[in-house]
């Protein structure tokens, strides 16, 4: 454990060059500006049209994360957490080490995980301070006459579990390719047709479309949180990470 632990804090030394922190942080912080910038600045529109404000703002916060920048995000924090190894050539120093190679990779995945879990702690507090902020600020929109702080905890958390097939695929394809384009572009690709079959009947046994699902369930108020997109997501995460360990036992130093 301790030895795991020594790993872990070396892997977070390297890995603040790669950004992968700031990324996490950045877009929930962008995001959060841009809701606040619109429903403060087109105030006329959303108040006192009889709608709770709350759910206004969720459906533009998940349609704008479940589309698109949840998959990419997760596309690119797999890509960078394995780049530092193979831009410099680095995989068979580090095998080649007195270390165990599953807490090599263990290691490496705890990385990503506690990236998104910060994506997700971040989406998930900035939405909330963003409403309370605006119950203040522009009291005739009416975010203080409701409360969906559940949902709204609920949603994000289905959000990280959905995005743990993605990213799961993407750690694997960026440990077997070093360049950037072909995990990412395959990333890409998988992403816009999950978008294309976003209305077929067995759209989640894509990964790629698991996001999207929880806009689906938060705009009809759905609580369950055991579906089948978090069901299928976490197996394709159980999968996926056990094949990447098998590749990279197999690697050769």
């Amino acid at each position: 454990m301790k030895l795991l632990l020594r790993i872990f804090k070396a892997e977070l030394i390297k890995t603040n060059r790669t950004y992968g922190f700031t990324i996490s942080v950045l877009i929930p912080v962008s995001i959060s500006f841009l809701q606040f910038f619109v429903f403060y600045i087109k105030h006329e529109y959303f108040a006192n049209v009889g709608m709770n404000p709350w759910e206004i703002m969720g459906y533009n916060l998940f349609n704008i994360l479940g589309i698109i920048v949840m998959p990419m995000y997760i596309v690119l924090i797999s890509y960078l957490i394995n780049s530092t190894e193979h831009q410099s050539n680095s995989w068979k120093y580090l095998f080649a080490l007195p270390i165990p190679k599953f807490k090599i990779y263990a290691v490496k995945i705890l990385i990503t995980l506690l990236w998104l879990f910060v994506f997700c702690v971040f989406t998930n507090t900035l939405f909330i301070l963003t409403g309370k902020l605006l119950s203040y600020l522009r009291p005739d929109i009416g975010f203080q006459d409701f409360n969906i702080n559940g949902l709204i905890f609920l949603s994000v958390l289905k959000l990280y579990l959905t995005g743990l097939g993605i990213l799961s695929i993407q750690f694997f394809l960026s440990i077997y390719w070093k360049d950037f384009i072909r995990p990412v572009g395959i990333g890409l690709g998988l992403t816009i047709a999950a978008l294309i079959l976003s209305s077929w009947d067995y759209v989640y046994v894509i990964p790629y479309s698991h996001p999207l699902s929880v806009l689906m369930d938060f705009k009809e108020l759905n609580t369950d949180f055991i579906t089948r997109p978090v069901l299928f997501s976490v197996f394709y995460g159980l999968l996926f990470f056990l094949l990447g360990y098998y590749m990279v036992s197999k690697k050769e130093i």
